[in-house]
């Protein structure tokens, strides 16, 4: 029938009857729509099933969401692939939220329960969330027993060590994987038996040498290893020797300062519980002050929060914020620093400017843990360790902290000086328990019971009334041309797993994607802050991302410092963001550089010769082509009419690219060839190059054009170093 009625007919007939099912779907006929979705996918078509979910999520329809992507599960092919794939993120919104209990009774509706499916969904859950409750042990054995790949593997194991596995079970555990090759499964085992059982480990590790990773060891490992007359001494190198070393002199140090019951102690919280208290002065009169995260408070909340800062708490990840400018002695958390060190380049860092460096003592936060069902915060960690240290509560004060203001029918931000979304992987309930039994005497073990029995009822919201986090982005450029459209895609791709994207002003999290926007406060730097400004002023949570910034005022300082995270896009922004404005951001390279590429449609092949783009002209101020004979002999690409994809396709054919387009620079990046740059209306281009550290010039006039030709095609090495510090990030995200 085909033959008669042409694919057009066909094509625009399936477009049809997708328009129908989610018109019926959105109106709330969700069988109705699933039977066409179903025909839709049996004759191979496309189906907008999964768009319609996260619609319907946007809109707080989310059992009516769930409910449609199950019945997708349930047809087969392409559609039950992505409805099983969607169903198990909005499970995991949903139990990333609080609602644990009930994204696991929607997982086990899945009709697929191998560990291909649901079982790997629960332990990457679990995993993720450290929700360590012993009760689910016997399952992850028998998970266990399936075989998994060895990254789904080495999660259960660690779930079981922090649930408190009988200690020779786990070792048998431990030792099966390590025997059949799961590397990171042995690498682990030898830092659990380090921290554990020394003797054990002396003769695993003997055994097998070839068990330590070349990436180093834990710090549990080189606690042990760092005497130079132990057996195996020379298994770590010099720098882990002195951090060791480092770490135990000065974590006894720490706690014995902290536990002098003859000085005072004020703990002080990130909690927006003190604003308007005025209590800044009580807190700075204290002879140690604790504080979380920033080891400086800025002026205009000193006077409730005071100033002073004599020891900083912070995780593991966020160490390396402070690496520049710290100097005062550090807690660090973690799920286990010792046995699972992360950000140990950064610990080195620090050892090495003589910070000191502790942790809460490994038998207390696990008593904790193992209570809590959950990984405690680092404020609940640290306040029990205080009064541990010390044998109560006496000389100590305790400012900032709620433990419930994360929870409830109206959740607040976790910290008084910015927004943020609330975190859901700590047993908030049974902390509060524990904060109460702290303020009381001091002492947690009162609410340990209690505390675990609160593992599961930490939500905010009524599944009733639940939403996903939803992102509303400003900065959409994809009109501009194909290297802001890849902008977008790779944005959208990035946010897909953790929340959906809205377009009207019923948002959580307002996303500015800055591009080439922010600087010589132009017209759109100031448009784009104004609109950061409304969000914080709403009380949103709200991110600058993806930007340039370049001889900007002073006018935004204040929401600068209100936003939750800031992302340049290379080392020269990131460098006058700190020094002109006080702000620090994170760097991460161009999101087009990390979009997801589809199939080419319309690829040119060059035949190895040179290409060129426009270039950014000073007089003109705007961008042109060259016209002259030097530039016009080349094949000249206009990036505002080909596509990204068909772009980097045709570029893998050409010997190199000529460019005054920063996005271009990106594309041939991509592609692997060298190019020429010149220079634009910002550092943009020049910063690249300084944030990969790569000597690779600006040509700096069409005059020395054949030169830097010349030079590009005898510098190879510096063009693969460049794409290499770009391959090295793997990937965005908030």
């Amino acid at each position: 029938m085909a033959v008669f009625l042409g694919e057009e007919f066909y094509s625009n007939l399936s477009r049809k009857l997708d328009a129908y099912a989610s018109a019926r779907a959105l109106g709330g006929s969700r069988a109705a729509a699933s039977r066409v979705w179903r025909f839709l996918n049996w004759a191979g078509q496309n189906c907008s099933s999964t768009d319609v979910a996260r619609k319907l999520a946007g809109e707080g329809r989310f059992g009516e969401a769930l409910s449609l992507l199950l019945a997708g599960t349930k047809a087969g092919g392409v559609l039950g692939r992505q409805a099983a794939e969607e169903f198990q993120t909005f499970a995991t919104w949903l139990g990333y939220s609080g609602h644990v209990k009930e994204a696991e009774a929607w997982m086990g509706r899945l009709p697929d329960q191998s560990l291909s499916g649901a079982g790997a969904w629960f332990v990457d859950f679990w995993y993720r969330r450290s929700i360590l409750d012993s009760a689910h042990n016997f399952r992850l054995r028998q998970l266990l027993g399936q075989q998994p790949d060895e990254a789904t593997e080495s999660k259960i194991l660690w779930l079981l060590y922090m649930t408190g596995e009988v200690q020779g079970d786990l070792d048998q555990l431990y030792s099966a994987a390590a025997r059949r090759g799961n590397m990171t499964a042995a690498r682990d085992w030898l830092s659990i038996l380090a921290a554990r059982d020394p003797d054990k480990f002396f003769s695993i590790a003997t055994d097998n040498k070839k068990w330590f990773a070349k990436k180093g060891t834990s710090l549990a490992i080189d606690m042990l290893l760092c005497d130079g007359d132990t057996p195996l001494a020379n298994m770590i190198g010099e720098r882990p020797r002195q951090l060791a070393r480092h770490f135990r002199q000065s974590s006894a140090d720490i706690w014995s300062r902290i536990g002098d019951s003859s000085l005072s102690v004020a703990v002080v919280g990130n909690s927006p519980c003190e604003i308007g208290k005025a209590k800044g002065e009580e807190i700075d009169a204290h002879d140690v002050v604790i504080r979380f995260n920033h080891a400086t408070v800025g002026a205009q909340h000193q006077s409730d929060y005071g100033r002073k800062t004599d020891v900083l708490v912070t995780n593991a990840f966020m160490l390396r914020n402070f690496v520049e400018d710290l100097d005062i002695p550090v807690i660090v958390t973690s799920k286990d620093w010792e046995v699972f060190t992360k950000e140990k380049k950064t610990a080195f860092a620090l050892a090495e400017k003589g910070v000191p460096l502790a942790t809460v003592p490994r038998e207390l936060r696990t008593k904790i843990n193992h209570a809590l069902k959950a990984t405690a915060s680092s404020g609940l960690q640290t306040l029990a360790a205080v009064c541990d240290v010390r044998g109560g509560n006496e000389n100590v004060g305790i400012y900032g902290f709620s433990l419930v203001d994360q929870i409830g029918p109206k959740p607040t931000s976790a910290n008084y000086f910015r927004n943020t979304r609330p975190a859901a992987n700590h047993n908030w309930r049974g902390e509060a328990l524990m904060l109460d039994a702290i303020r009381r005497n001091g002492n947690i073990d009162t609410a340990l019971e209690a505390a675990g029995e609160m593992r599961y009822d930490n939500q905010w919201k009524t599944l009733e009334r639940f939403t996903p986090t939803r992102f509303r982005i400003e900065g959409d450029h994809t009109q501009y041309h194909c290297g802001s459209a890849a902008v977008a895609r790779s944005l959208r791709h990035f946010l897909a797993p953790h929340g959906v994207i809205v377009e009207d002003k019923k948002y959580d999290v307002l996303v500015v994607n800055g591009e080439g926007t922010m600087h010589h406060g132009s017209k759109g730097f100031h448009r784009k802050m104004k609109i950061l400004g409304r969000a914080l002023d709403a009380g949103k949570e709200a991110y600058l991302i993806n930007t340039v910034w370049q001889d900007n005022p002073h006018d935004y300082d204040d929401v600068l410092r209100g936003l939750t995270g800031i992302i340049v896009r290379e080392a020269m922004s990131q460098r006058e963001l700190l020094e002109k404005h006080g702000i620090k951001a994170r760097l991460h390279p161009d999101m087009a550089y990390y979009a997801p590429l589809e199939a080419p449609t319309d690829v040119v092949d060059y035949k190895g010769s040179i290409v060129i783009t426009d270039f950014f002209s000073k007089e003109f101020d705007t961008f042109v082509r060259l016209t002259r004979a030097e530039a016009i002999k080349y094949p000249f690409v206009d990036m505002m009419t080909v596509g990204w994809d068909d772009l980097i396709a045709s570029l893998k054919t050409a010997e190199m690219l000529i460019t005054g387009r920063h996005h271009a620079v990106f594309a041939a990046c991509r592609a692997e060839i060298p190019f020429v740059a010149f220079g634009g209306n910002t550092h943009k281009i020049e910063g690249i190059f300084h944030s990969a550290g790569v000597d690779i010039p600006i040509c700096e006039s069409r005059a020395k054009l054949p030169e830097m030709i010349e030079w590009a095609r005898n510098n190879r090495q510096e063009y693969q170093k460049l794409f290499d510090w770009l391959k090295s990030y793997k990937g965005w995200k908030l």
